[in-house]
């Protein structure tokens, strides 16, 4: 990553920290109350951080990862302003990849018990 990429990045994650600073702020709110904060809040921002992705997308180089991860995220903009019209929605998916990863931990762990009651199910070994 060269220099340039590097401020650029910083610049995206100060912005999307913003962002995280609403949502600490709403945090236990109702919907409605949710959605009404975020308009006010989070939209310009993200507005703003929309308009800042499109003008550094023409100046980073071809291919590096940070154009590649600006394109991923300038590809994906409908359905990250979807959470600011629905406050039933999170800002990420944090909670769900938690619940997936612990129950993936909970499957994996049944399957390992399973093959330790088979083997030991397992007649002995005779000639």
């Amino acid at each position: 990553m060269d220099r340039g990429s590097r401020g650029d990045a910083k610049t995206a994650l100060e912005r999307i920290a913003e962002l995280y600073a609403v949502e600490k702020e709403i945090r236990g709110r109702s919907c409605e109350e949710r959605r009404e904060i975020r308009s006010l809040h989070s939209r310009p921002l993200l507005e703003s951080f929309k308009q800042w992705l499109e003008e550094t997308l023409g100046k980073l180089s071809r291919r590096s990862d940070t154009e590649l991860a600006v394109r991923y995220a300038l590809g994906c903009w409908d359905a990250l302003m979807r959470y600011c019209d629905d406050g039933t929605l999170e800002i990420d998916n944090s909670a769900t990849e938690r619940a997936l990863r612990w129950r993936s931990w909970v499957e994996k762990a049944s399957c390992s018990r399973a093959r330790i009651e088979a083997v030991r199910a397992r007649p002995p070994f005779t000639a």
